[in-house]
């Protein structure tokens, strides 16, 4: 996993890196990995070159919260096997992801749909007070 990535999109085209894995998890067990605050529509791990994409979970979360959509990812598995994407995102650590080959750039991750971006709120018009007449 060393040299893998996590990525954000709004439209599946343009992808921002959020953060790269720098050293080996520890073997069976979960590790985190924060990644900004920014809310993306798509979320996705894509593996580095010689990884076969080899991964038994990827799970992503707003703070507490695990974040929900449809699986996406890379076709196909190892000599067609059935490790396909969707085993990394199952909730089974016994099940996991074997790409196709060993080139890099496999994926697993999520769509959640149509994210509404924060958008700046307005300020309110202050409210006139009224003159008083002179009496």
């Amino acid at each position: 996993m060393v040299g893998g990535s996590f990525e954000g999109s709004h439209d599946g085209q343009a992808w921002t890196t959020l953060g790269v894995i720098t050293s080996a998890p520890a073997a069976g067990q979960f590790s985190e990995k924060t990644l900004g605050t920014t809310p993306y529509r798509f979320l996705r791990y894509v593996a580095p070159q010689g990884s076969y994409g080899n991964v038994a979970e990827i799970e992503f979360y707003d703070g507490a919260t695990k974040l929900a959509g449809t699986n996406i990812g890379s076709a196909g598995s190892f000599e067609n096997n059935g490790n396909t994407f969707d085993k990394a995102l199952d909730g089974n650590t016994n099940t996991y992801f074997d790409a196709v080959n060993d080139a890099a750039g496999y994926f697993v991750g999520i769509d959640r749909g149509v994210q509404t971006l924060p958008t700046a709120t307005p300020t309110p018009e202050p409210t006139a007070t009224p003159t008083p007449e002179p009496t």
